[in-house]
């Protein structure tokens, strides 16, 4: 029978473990606090080197899936008793620098066997003896390539294979930025013309690109308000409420193109993407807009256009 001391122990135990609700988080380990009694449970430790080599040894990968915290534990199933600085049927105490090495794929396996393979030539009709030939092959790699071989953890392959996808996605970022870059040079639009004052001239008839943004910029502000032409003249909604299908310079550029070297309608709903009647309304409105806003400065700009 249990004395009264042994008694008291065992209760305190039980009433830890009633509380305890931790679960060991070694994979293939089933330990509860709950109802494992003779189990101690270690939080990981605050050194970052080893509890790296905690979750090696464990075969874990810090993610989406397994986060460390204060209830992630392992429990004494997996440390040797030469880990421990002290033990009591209360508390278990580890070695600040202990490790677990005790798991369920470290289990020493039956050696394989070796198998023997025998070949027999049967004696001629005329011959005075028998050839035996005996052949011995080992199923066991060499011990010396074992030395140089490395078991390599789970999640420096994963990290291998995430390293290789990151680099193959930033090939193709660059590849889409190159790409990217090329369509704006081959688009049609007043950029693509930004270091050729020779077809800025051609197209709009300002000396260079310069003189080009130089004005422009002058009628920007009024220009992100003029009046539509899309709407009836009574309304007062404008441009500016609207979403535009191409940037405020493209489609002064547009009006010029027009204007200065008589593209066709059709030509210029292909040349910037848009449909025959957008290109009309845009024309309209910009030659509204600036035959109303030059008149008024016709002292400042005239012989300038």
């Amino acid at each position: 029978m249990a004395t009264s001391s042994e008694n008291t122990v065992i209760n305190e135990i039980e009433k830890i473990n009633k509380s305890n609700n931790y679960h060991c988080c070694v994979p293939k380990c089933s330990s509860n606090g709950r109802y494992d009694f003779n189990l101690s449970f270690h939080k990981f430790p605050k050194d970052e080197g080893i509890k790296k080599n905690w979750v090696v040894k464990i075969r874990r990968d810090v993610g989406p899936n397994f986060q460390i915290s204060k209830s992630t534990v392992v429990c004494s199933k997996h440390f040797k008793k030469e880990d421990y600085t002290g033990w009591t049927p209360l508390k278990k105490r580890l070695k600040k620098d202990a490790v677990p090495s005790i798991f369920e794929w470290t289990d020493d396996t039956e050696p394989r066997r070796i198998l023997k393979r025998t070949l027999v030539t049967p004696p001629g009709p005329k011959s005075k003896r028998q050839k035996c030939e005996t052949m011995t092959s080992s199923t066991e790699p060499s011990t010396s390539r074992e030395e140089t071989l490395t078991a390599v953890p789970l999640y420096v392959e994963q990290e291998e294979e995430i390293s290789k996808l990151k680099d193959q996605l930033n090939q193709k970022n660059y590849e889409c930025a190159a790409l990217e870059s090329q369509l704006k040079l081959e688009r049609f639009n007043v950029n693509r013309f930004s270091n050729d004052d020779t077809m800025i001239q051609f197209y709009t008839g300002f000396s260079s690109y310069m003189m080009f943004v130089t004005f422009f910029q002058c009628i920007e502000p009024s220009a992100r308000n003029m009046l539509s032409k899309y709407y009836e003249a009574g309304e007062t909604i404008s441009l500016a409420g609207r979403k535009r299908s191409m940037l405020l310079i493209d489609e002064f550029f547009m009006f010029l193109c027009r204007l200065r070297v008589g593209l066709l309608e059709q030509d210029l709903s292909v040349r910037f993407n848009s449909t025959i009647q957008t290109v009309s309304r845009k024309v309209v409105t910009w030659a509204n807009y600036l035959y109303l806003t030059l008149d008024e400065y016709q002292y400042i700009f005239q012989g300038k256009l």
